[in-house]
């Protein structure tokens, strides 16, 4: 898959996007994993909050289902970055 854009509310409506569980379906959050598994925006959003964004560039497509939490992720960049 390549894109070049991303458009508005893709995280929500594009169903080919793969995406993990984020911080919302902590006991914190409440929500179940597929509720939790896209953009929603800062949470608290009367706050000032620091966000730390990593993003990896890697030439093969990774096997996760949506919803993979962030374990997995590292787990599967790790077993690629063994083989390679």
């Amino acid at each position: 898959m390549s894109n070049r854009e991303l458009k508005e509310n893709a995280s929500l409506e594009n169903k080919n996007i793969i995406q993990g569980a984020n911080s919302w379906i902590s006991t914190m959050g409440g929500l179940n994993k597929s509720d939790a598994s896209h953009y929603g925006g800062p949470a608290p959003p009367d706050k000032e909050h620091t966000y730390s964004i990593t993003f990896y560039a890697l030439d093969t497509k990774l096997e996760l289902e949506s919803g993979f939490y962030l374990n997995e992720l590292y787990k599967v960049i790790l077993k690629w970055n063994y083989k390679n």
